[in-house]
Parts: C-alpha cells; sequence; structure tokens
C-alpha cells in the first residue's frame, strides 16, 4: 500500500520509510454520559488531572525562570492561574455532577462556551487572548486522556519523523 503525504517538508527530496507520528495537534474529545454512583470517581479524575497539569506547568515555569527570564515565566503564571479560575475547575465540575458528562467533555463544552464569550470581545489583542484557554484546558484533557506527545527518543534510526497538524477552519 502507498500513502502520499503533503505538507511543508523541511528538506529537499523525497522521503521513503516508516512514518513515526510524533505529535497531533488536536485530540479527540468523547461525548459520554456516567451513571450517577459514578459522579464522584470523575471527579476525582478531573482534579487529579488539574493537579497533573498544574505540576507541569509549574516545573516548567521554574525551569523557564531560570533561563527566559520574567516575560515568559509570567505567561506560564497565568497559565496557572486559569486552571484555579471558576469558569474552567467549577463550571466543569457542575457539569460533571449536574449533566453527568465525562470529565472530557464537560471541560469542552466549557470551552465552547468560554470561546464564544472571547470571540464576542471588541478588541481583538484580548479575543486572540482565547487561544490560551485553549492551550490550558488541552493540557487538561491530555492528562485526562493520558496522551503524551512521543519524544524523539522514541524514534528508530530509520523512521520519518511526521507531526500532524490538523488545517486551521
Amino acid at each position: 500500500m502507498t500513502l502520499a503525504l503533503t505538507g511543508h517538508a523541511v528538506s529537499r527530496g523525497i522521503a521513503i520509510g516508516q512514518c513515526h507520528l510524533a505529535e497531533r495537534n488536536e485530540l479527540e474529545i468523547g461525548e459520554y454520559r456516567i451513571q450517577p454512583e459514578d459522579v464522584e470517581n470523575e471527579l476525582r479524575r478531573f482534579r487529579n488531572a488539574l493537579t497533573a497539569a498544574r505540576e507541569q506547568l509549574e516545573n516548567l515555569f521554574k525551569r523557564i525562570s531560570q533561563s527566559a527570564g520574567t516575560s515568559a515565566g509570567e505567561i506560564i503564571q497565568v497559565h496557572i492561574m486559569m486552571l484555579d479560575d471558576s469558569a474552567i475547575s467549577e463550571a466543569s465540575e457542575r457539569r460533571i455532577r449536574e449533566n453527568l458528562f465525562n470529565a472530557e467533555w464537560a471541560l469542552q463544552s466549557q470551552l465552547e462556551k468560554i470561546l464564544v464569550e472571547f470571540r464576542h470581545m471588541d478588541d481583538d489583542y484580548i479575543r486572540s487572548r482565547g487561544e490560551d484557554v485553549v492551550q490550558v484546558i488541552r493540557l487538561v484533557q491530555r492528562k485526562l486522556a493520558r496522551v503524551a506527545a512521543a519524544g524523539y527518543s522514541t524514534i528508530s534510526r530509520t523512521a520519518l519523523p511526521t507531526l500532524w497538524s490538523s488545517p486551521p477552519n
């Protein structure tokens, strides 16, 4: 079977070999309802993912603040603060409790609501900050899904590293 991929090449020529998917841009978020007796377990899953995301960002903050300076570190601090924002944490927990949404879908539906608010803002700069919210929620969703981008150390010598990105809508 032959599969031809097109995109932006990082070098000239044709590459033939095994493909190694290094990173995906989007997660597939499944929507399903949980049973009422599973609400506490789902809330625990959600809170554990928030904690794991916070720990990852705090570790990144420590590394960045030592090397990149304060401005990059301040951006990471804002992302950490977003994890504590009630529009993300409390609203998602409410969706789990009241609508019996799985945690991933509770976050996704809350993200969509937040993005609608950002899209209606008059200021272009503020409107574009909705992407920061997307990044934070995607991090938590990855923690929920336990999906980690494959590192380059796992690529065999004969594989072709490939980055997959969905085209913008």
